[in-house]
């Protein structure tokens, strides 16, 4: 008996889990946390953002490795298990740190530079987080989805633009604190 092309792995189902409480938190984040301001988004961003997740979704459930059958090897199960952990521990740094971002924007009345949590690390802890929450549906994927790899290989390349750029707007912006806390690092902590 051969299983349906539309079947999903024990790993792809867990990704996908994954990716839909992620996305439903940053919804929730959005609704509750975040403190909009005057700007608004372009029409271009917007529409390529919601491409973005529909796609991640698709490509996970369409990518040849989605149908590999879990492996319970002990080495599997330890990536899947440290996918997860890391997965949990990005997301719970990329809400602290939005709500450090909402309680700076809710009190200050103009920017200022955020302190607390990963932001004493590195300049986008945001970023960073989003690097990592890709990395951690690679490894609960157990390496088998390409798309996925793909995927991750894009965030990471994508927010280390953006991170370059937000610390030289601090930096621009605040040079006196920003030579003050010339340990942050870029992007990664303590790397880049």
């Amino acid at each position: 008996m051969s299983s349906s092309p539309l079947a999903c792995s024990g790993p792809t189902l867990i990704c996908l889990v994954c990716l839909q409480c992620h996305l439903f938190r940053r919804m929730l984040e959005s609704v509750s946390i975040t403190q909009f301001g005057d700007s608004t988004m372009h029409a271009a961003a917007l529409i390529l953002g919601t491409c973005h997740y529909i796609m991640v979704s698709l490509s996970i459930v369409l990518d040849d490795g989605a149908r590999d059958p879990m492996s319970l090897h002990w080495f599997d199960v330890l990536v899947l298990l440290g996918g997860l952990s890391l997965f949990l521990v990005a997301s719970a740094h990329q809400m602290t740190c939005n709500a450090v971002l909402a309680s700076i924007k809710s009190s200050a009345i103009s920017y200022a530079i955020p302190q607390g949590d990963w932001f004493d690390l590195t300049w986008s802890p945001l970023y960073w987080a989003e690097v990592l929450l890709y990395t951690s549906l690679v490894l609960l994927s157990q390496g088998r989805n390409s798309n996925l790899m793909r995927i991750a290989l894009w965030v990471a390349i994508n927010q280390s633009i953006s991170a370059h750029r937000a610390k030289a707007w601090y930096v621009a912006t605040f040079p006196a604190a920003a030579a003050a806390l010339g340990h942050r690092a870029t992007l990664i902590p303590h790397v880049w």
